[in-house]
């Protein structure tokens, strides 16, 4: 009897169109959560180790730059990593690519060693020695003393105008992203971050100047099955899935740009100074690429329902930490409400 009520039960869903019982456990993860978009509390994992990277720097004293006679050598070349700036990677090759030498700090000051051509995104990287070995750092990060001409390789482009500390909004936070109605809030502990149900295909813009630090295209995503869920460590953990965001990006925010409401939050986290990271989730397409520098207003992407999902929506996370890149340091920086970053 069980049999034919079993085989009933099969016909039906198949005419229907529906997946059968065993179909339907198969599609999901083990110890998976029925939490819609219920993301933000799992690591994703790193694509650069830098757990283990020592602080580098040689002691400015050391190469100093005070032209006692007037006369400058290249001896006295030195390079001095921004002083605004948290803590920035010093890496084994002139790409974002490459993996950290070492780490060092805003203020921090180095010998010249050589230069590249511009990258993918228009920046040269310097070559700096410490103690110990050599990097590359990103030209936009530091300044070079007026000695550094006496290198042929150096031009006056080198030496940018100093930058001028945008003025904060007049509201103090930025609009939100998009016309859209908040679909599931805000919780430390159960979804570190808001959704925002657009349409398919809503654009979605950059706040203010920042970096691209992550940009992860879906590969398992396809038009016909875009998401899936419920969702569980074995989504969480596959980057095909955009580890459950599906397609996402991270912006990576200076301190001197953010909203007075965060940075007043990264004053009392002793952060002042770090940085912002933002983090937009489940796009149907992405309009920027790792390491792009975006302006107020630069095309992130276009809205759509891929990853861990149930429906056409932007999902938002802001997190605040002195780190130049997060990767497998998501979780270790700290979470904020983005009522401090967009007026809701």
């Amino acid at each position: 009897m069980k049999q034919l009520l079993d085989f009933l039960l099969g016909l039906i869903r198949g005419l229907l169109g529906l997946p059968s019982e065993k179909e339907q456990s198969s599609a999901t993860d083990s110890g998976a959560e029925d939490v819609p978009c219920g993301l933000g509390l799992h690591e994703m994992p790193e694509t650069v180790d830098t757990s283990a990277v020592p602080f580098v720097g040689i002691a400015a004293a050391a190469a100093s730059s005070e032209i006692s006679n007037g006369t400058a050598t290249a001896d006295d070349c030195t390079v001095t990593v921004r002083p605004e700036l948290g803590v920035v990677n010093v890496r084994t090759g002139p790409r974002l690519g490459f993996f950290p030498a070492g780490k060092t700090r805003g203020g921090a000051v180095f010998g010249l060693t050589g230069a590249s051509e511009p990258d993918e995104s228009g920046f040269r990287w310097f070559q700096i020695s410490f103690e110990g070995g050599s990097g590359w750092i990103r030209s936009d990060l530091v300044r070079l003393s007026e000695a550094c001409k006496l290198f042929t390789y150096i031009t006056d482009a080198d030496y940018p105008d100093e930058p001028v500390t945008p003025t904060p909004p007049a509201t103090t936070r930025f609009a939100r992203p998009a016309t859209a109605p908040i679909s599931n809030g805000y919780s430390s502990t159960r979804h570190p971050g808001i959704d925002l149900a657009t349409v398919m295909g809503t654009p979605i813009a950059a706040s203010a100047q920042g970096t691209i630090i992550r940009a992860i295209r879906c590969t398992a995503c396809t038009d016909a099955k875009p998401n899936r869920f419920p969702c569980g460590p074995t989504t969480y953990n596959d980057e095909k899935w955009g580890f459950g965001y599906g397609n996402f990006v991270i912006v990576r925010h200076d301190y001197a740009v953010l909203p007075a409401p965060v940075r007043e939050a990264m004053d009392d986290a002793n952060l002042t100074g770090g940085f912002a990271y933002v983090l937009y989730a489940h796009f149907q397409e992405l309009r920027v690429d790792l390491g792009d520098i975006v302006q107020a207003g630069t095309l992130l992407g276009l809205t759509g329902n891929h990853g861990c999902s149930t429906g056409p929506h932007i999902h938002i996370e802001i997190r605040i930490g002195n780190v130049e890149i997060v990767d497998g340091q998501w979780l270790a920086q700290k979470s904020i409400n983005p009522n401090l970053f967009y007026v809701l």
